[in-house]
């Protein structure tokens, strides 16, 4: 800082600035210099009284040279750690990514592993009321499916498949709203879920335990080679086939959906609605 009150102590003897300069350049960390008070000011040099008090305080104010080859070799060794440290966060970041997706990918994998038909499977029990009207009124009729050969279960396998659909698709429609069905990317969505309302297969299950549970206890009676009641278990066994169409009466129906839209929609109308309704 200079003004009238510092430039009238400020030193003018050139010895002065000669050893501050020099002193720092020889041992740059710990600058001890002695100094008499003849260093500071020329013979002819007007000072003020209180420049030499005890109290008073000298400040020299040092500026840093560095030539050229020292701010070359500052500015690559910054440059270097400025590019490891952006490799650094590239890898980190690719890094993570991976991770990211490899997550993904074995997630999909585990999926893919585990799952099963059942995953996509709707039980759905078989009224038998319904089932005889459907049997009086489609399949025994002239020209239906009993008169081209096709056997019951067939039938009503490709009967409630067509139904199904139809009828899911249908629901799902009439739970949209307008708005809803006018905007472009929810269509596409809705388009999308209605492709995937597709029955993969139906599994039926028949009202045939009373013949399982005899046919078991024959084959215990084979096992233990008990031969004499062995006719008698066959007899049980002839007498329950006698009424074989009570036998092929289909009680529950396993539909398996190809995507889980499907599932999903059926799984909505488990509880509320039966078959052949």
């Amino acid at each position: 800082m200079n003004n009238d009150i510092t430039n009238a102590c400020k030193p003018n003897n050139a010895k002065f600035a000669e050893r501050v300069t020099s002193s720092a350049f020889d041992n740059p960390s710990n600058v001890v210099i002695e100094f008499d008070s003849a260093d500071f000011y020329t013979a002819d040099a007007e000072t003020a009284d209180w420049c030499g008090a005890e109290t008073a305080k000298i400040f020299v104010n040092y500026s840093c040279i560095q030539d050229v080859a020292d701010q070359h070799e500052k500015y690559n060794a910054l440059v270097v750690a400025i590019a490891l440290g952006l490799l650094i966060c590239g890898l980190w970041t690719i890094n993570v990514r991976w991770l990211y997706q490899g997550g993904k990918i074995q997630r999909l994998e585990w999926d893919m592993a585990t799952i099963t038909a059942g995953d996509y499977t709707v039980e759905f029990p078989i009224n038998y009321t319904n089932y005889l009207k459907w049997r009086n009124e489609f399949y025994l009729l002239p020209g239906g499916p009993e008169s081209q050969g096709i056997s019951p279960g067939l039938a009503l396998k490709t009967y409630l498949t067509e139904n199904i659909e139809t009828y899911l698709k249908q629901d799902f429609m009439a739970s949209m709203s307008a708005s809803q069905l006018g905007k472009k990317k929810r269509r596409k969505a809705m388009d999308r879920v209605i492709s995937g309302i597709q029955v993969a297969d139906i599994v039926f299950s028949f009202n045939n335990a009373k013949l399982i549970n005899q046919l078991r206890s024959r084959g215990a009676t084979i096992a233990s080679q008990n031969f004499e009641k062995l006719e008698e278990e066959n007899e049980k066994v002839n007498e329950i086939l006698k009424d074989f169409d009570s036998l092929t009466v289909p009680t529950v129906a396993f539909i398996t959906f190809e995507e889980e839209d499907g599932y999903l929609l059926a799984l909505g109308q488990q509880g509320d609605r039966q078959l052949l309704w």
